[in-house]
C-alpha cells in the first residue's frame, strides 16, 4: 500500500530509543550454495546515531528528490527492480498510481460488428407541400367566426398547387409590400385567404430528415390533422409524412416526402 504524506517513524536516541522491528531476509543460493536457506536478522537502527542510510528518519523528515538507484527517504542504494528499500522499508514503486490511471484513461471497447453490414443513412430527405382549399375546414371555421362577404367565399375553383420545401426553414403566410413579407408558401396567391397572418407559421427541415412545425404568433391559430385545438404559440412540434396543417379560413397544407 502506498504511503500518504510524510512517513511517521520514531526518532532513534543513541541506541536506547525505540527501534524498528527486525525483518527476516531470506536468501537462497549464493557463492557457497550450501543447499539451505539462511535467515538473517537486521535491525533498522543498527548503524548507530550517525547520519546516513542506516539511521531512522526523524518525525518530520521529507523524502529527498528521487534519484536512480537511491531510496528517496533514507538514501540507501537500491536496485531498479526493488519494490521496497532494504534499509527503511519505504515502498519504491507504488502499484496503484500508474496502473489505475492507465485503466481510467483507456477508452471502452467498441461493440463488435456481428453482421459486418453498415446500415445506410439517408442524409437527403426531400419534402413538398400540397396546398389546397378544404371545405370541411371552411365549415369548421364558419361556425366559429360567422364570416360573410365575397372575400370569404369558399374558392371551389382554385386548383391545388405543389410547393417544394427547401430548408432549412420554410415560412407560411401572406405576402405584403410594407413591411416587406415574402413567405415561401404564399397564401395570397390565387384567392387570398384573409384569415392567414402575414407571418403565420414556420416549418423547419432538420439535417436528420425530421420536420418541425412552429406557430410563432399567428392571430387565428394553426391546427394539425384532426385536432380541434390550435397549437400553442412558440412551441415546436414534430410533423411527419402525410400530416395535414390547417390555417386561415380554408387552407390545408399536406406534407409529404417526395
Amino acid at each position: 500500500m502506498a504511503r500518504s504524506g510524510n512517513p511517521v517513524v520514531p526518532e532513534s536516541r543513541s541506541g536506547d530509543g525505540p527501534k524498528r522491528k527486525a525483518r527476516q531476509v531470506r536468501t537462497t543460493g549464493g557463492a557457497s550454495n550450501r543447499g539451505s536457506d539462511r535467515v538473517a536478522e537486521e535491525a533498522g537502527s543498527r548503524r548507530g546515531t550517525g547520519a546516513g542510510p542506516g539511521r531512522d528518519a526523524p518525525h518530520d523528515a521529507s523524502p529527498s528528490p528521487s534519484r536512480p538507484g537511491v531510496c528517496p527517504y533514507c538514501g540507501a542504494p537500491c536496485e531498479p527492480s526493488d519494490k521496497f528499500c532494504e534499509e527503511c522499508g519505504h515502498e519504491l514503486a507504488p502499484k496503484s498510481s500508474v496502473s489505475s490511471a492507465s485503466r481510467r484513461q483507456r477508452p471502452p471497447p467498441e461493440p463488435a460488428d456481428i453482421t459486418g453490414a453498415v446500415a445506410p443513412v439517408d442524409t437527403e430527405v426531400e419534402w413538398e407541400a400540397v396546398v389546397e382549399a378544404n371545405r370541411a375546414f371552411y365549415v369548421f371555421n364558419h361556425a366559429i367566426y360567422d364570416f360573410d362577404g365575397e372575400e370569404y367565399e369558399f374558392p371551389a375553383s382554385v386548383p391545388p398547387r405543389v410547393v417544394a420545401l427547401i430548408g432549412p426553414t420554410v415560412t407560411i403566410g401572406r405576402s405584403r409590400v410594407s413591411p416587406a413579407t415574402h413567405p415561401d408558401i404564399d397564401l395570397r396567391a390565387g384567392l387570398e385567404d384573409r384569415l392567414v397572418s402575414h407571418e403565420h407559421a414556420v416549418v423547419e427541415l432538420r439535417a436528420d430528415g425530421t420536420c418541425v412545425l412552429t406557430d410563432p404568433h399567428s392571430t387565428n391559430g394553426t391546427f394539425v390533422n384532426d385536432a380541434t385545438k390550435d397549437l400553442k404559440r412558440g412551441t415546436p412540434i414534430e410533423v411527419h409524412d402525410g400530416d395535414r396543417i390547417y390555417v386561415g379560413a380554408w387552407t390545408r397544407i399536406l406534407l409529404r416526402v417526395r
